[in-house]
């Protein structure tokens, strides 16, 4: 998926466990979260195309590494904010995971299992590019940007989104 649409999907559901705690912040700490899966590109200079391609969405975008990212994430931003580790290794999990579910939903796919399963898994139901996909996400973000830290509908906003988002995902599957 674009890289659009990975920011404003770990943003929002960075924020959706941590804005009550951290406000604007969550949404600053989910949109890194949500892009690292994609920093493998990195390494694109070092590999032809052929092996990019086999690189790219392999185990940056596995399960195993969102877990160990999250655990390293979990405890840097318990000692910062010197509260629970286990709600912040959930927000950096479900930032960090949510990242290549989305791919998983395009042609190209993803492994999600890698190492220990190399084969692609992919639903075919959503462009690579799609902006009906992130322009709810992209409304709740902004907007998460503009309502003021202690306004009653912040969350409601961005489960809206998240909602919204997903059910989108659910349509083109049918």
């Amino acid at each position: 998926m674009d890289s659009i649409s990975q920011i404003v999907l770990g943003a929002a559901t960075f924020a959706l466990i941590k804005d009550k705690e951290i406000g604007k912040k969550a949404l600053l700490y989910g949109a890194i979260l949500g892009t690292i899966p994609d920093l493998d590109i990195l390494v694109n200079p070092f590999y032809n195309t052929i092996e990019q391609l086999a690189i790219h969405r392999a185990f940056s975008h596995s399960i195993f590494f969102s877990i160990i990212l999250s655990l390293l994430f979990g405890k840097i931003f318990s000692k910062i904010h010197k509260t629970s580790f286990s709600s912040w290794f959930w927000a950096s999990f479900f930032s960090l995971f949510t990242h290549p579910l989305l791919d998983v939903c395009t042609t190209y796919g993803t492994r999600l299992f890698y190492p220990l399963n190399k084969s692609y898994f992919a639903l075919d139901n959503v462009f690579v590019i799609d902006p009906l996909y992130t322009i709810w996400l992209l409304i709740g973000c902004i907007s998460l940007l503009i309502i003021n830290k202690n306004s009653k509908y912040r969350h409601t906003i961005i489960k809206w989104s998240l909602i919204l988002s997903t059910s989108y995902l659910l349509f083109g599957l049918s």
